[in-house]
């Protein structure tokens, strides 16, 4: 299997979350905000952001340090964030279509293993809704649901 740069393995988390109904939008950037943010009137929908977190660069374990051309098992750490504006109005509560939207992401996921076999190994997703299960957009007032969900990914990179 191919080792993949991390702009490869963001653009795959990218295109698996633009096939989920409802998904909304993906940024660009971490920290961007949709267009839709600050603004009055206008109709708020899902956003998310993926960042890599962190990478570990190993040994496998088969191998001694001293051979010549071997492999580097890389783990690298993603976090995609998701967030939705929340609502109690009648009509239009938001926590049963957040929760809907993030199990559909997860079984995504969770279905399509090893990022539908691009990279040699992911993780499945950890979960977590932070403190509150809200965050207030900065600069923005809007408040919204929020999910983090963390992915590890797994590759081998040969030495050069």
């Amino acid at each position: 299997m191919a080792w993949r740069s991390d702009t490869e393995v963001r653009a795959k988390i990218r295109t698996m979350l633009e096939s989920v109904t409802g998904y909304g939008e993906v940024m660009d950037y971490w920290g961007e905000l949709p267009a839709w943010a600050g603004k009055q009137g206008v109709t708020a929908t899902p956003f998310w952001t993926i960042r890599r977190t962190g990478v570990v660069d190993a040994w496998p374990p088969e191998y001694g340090h001293a051979i010549e051309g071997v492999e580097v098992e890389e783990t690298t750490t993603y976090e995609i964030a998701g967030y939705m504006p929340h609502s109690l109005k009648a009509g239009s509560v938001s926590e049963p279509v957040w929760e809907a939207l993030v199990d559909a992401v997860r079984a995504l996921f969770r279905n399509d293993i090893n990022l539908d076999g691009y990279v040699y190994e992911a993780s499945l997703f950890e979960y977590s809704s932070g403190e509150t299960g809200f965050v207030m957009l900065s600069g923005t007032g809007a408040v919204c649901h929020e999910a983090i969900l963390t992915l590890r990914v797994r590759q081998f990179a040969q030495r050069t």
